[in-house]
């Protein structure tokens, strides 16, 4: 059986960037320009653990695989499931794996062989006589790294949407601050035009109240003076009599 450094069919191509004795770090190419989702499942996971098992590969983008050796066992059969995928696929859903398990439609199944005593990734035929020879499991799906779907990368926001919120929200900001600086002026102007109209109105107001005073301190002291001259009157009236009485003795 010959093996491939590289593996590719329709808009998916796989291969291995880095690999040693224990770990094999596997790149997963969507050439495509639409999205698509990704299941991986190995032969046997008590030897090899695969993280992520599954997520989203975006178009004309690339995903990279970690596939570690656990024991001395050192070739791991993969298997990547790739479908095409929208936004409206993973409503309802709460992982990528139920995507797969939902929709079995339009799958495209890659086998694959990585040999950690090489570094070398290889297509391998479901009709290979050598197919699982050694530990003839079948593929099985670990859990253990499934994914849940973010929300936010199905609704990514454009950086040019970002900066045209920014630039909006700073000329709002200009707008505002300029508004409150007016405001704060026609006050500051009221206030100058106000001013001496209250300062009139107050000299008035004491003005008046003075006026009131003084009239009100005049007619007291008018009736202390008739009282005054009342009685200076009655003593006039009184030494009149007292005169005219001692004449009278003195005839």
């Amino acid at each position: 059986m010959s093996y491939d450094s590289n593996f590719q069919e329709d808009d998916i191509s796989i291969n291995i960037k880095d690999q040693n004795l224990w770990k094999a770090d596997v790149s997963i190419c969507n050439s495509s320009s639409k999205d698509k989702v990704f299941l991986l499942m190995l032969t046997n996971t008590n030897d090899f653990k695969v993280y992520p098992t599954s997520g989203i590969i975006k178009g004309k983008s690339s995903v990279s695989v970690i596939v570690d050796r656990l024991t001395e066992e050192r070739e791991a059969g993969l298997a990547v499931l790739v479908k095409d995928f929208t936004a409206k696929d993973a409503e309802g859903e709460d992982c990528w794996h139920c995507i797969f398990e939902n929709d079995t439609s339009q799958k495209h199944l890659f086998p694959l062989k990585i040999q950690f005593h090489s570094n070398r990734l290889g297509n391998v035929s479901p009709s290979d006589s050598d197919h699982n020879d050694e530990n003839g499991d079948e593929l099985c799906l670990s859990c253990n790294y499934n994914q849940p779907i973010d929300r936010a990368a199905e609704d990514e926001i454009p950086i040019d949407h970002i900066q045209q919120q920014f630039i909006s929200a700073a000329e709002k900001y200009i707008k505002d601050v300029d508004l409150i600086t007016r405001k704060e002026k026609s006050l500051l102007m009221e206030i100058k035009e106000t001013l001496p109209q209250e300062t009139k109105r107050a000299l008035c107001m004491v003005k008046d109240s003075m006026q009131r005073m003084h009239a009100s301190y005049a007619k007291q002291l008018d009736g202390k003076l008739n009282e005054l001259t009342a009685v200076l009157t009655r003593v006039e009236h009184l030494h009149e009599e007292i005169v005219e009485f001692k004449q009278y003795e003195d005839e």
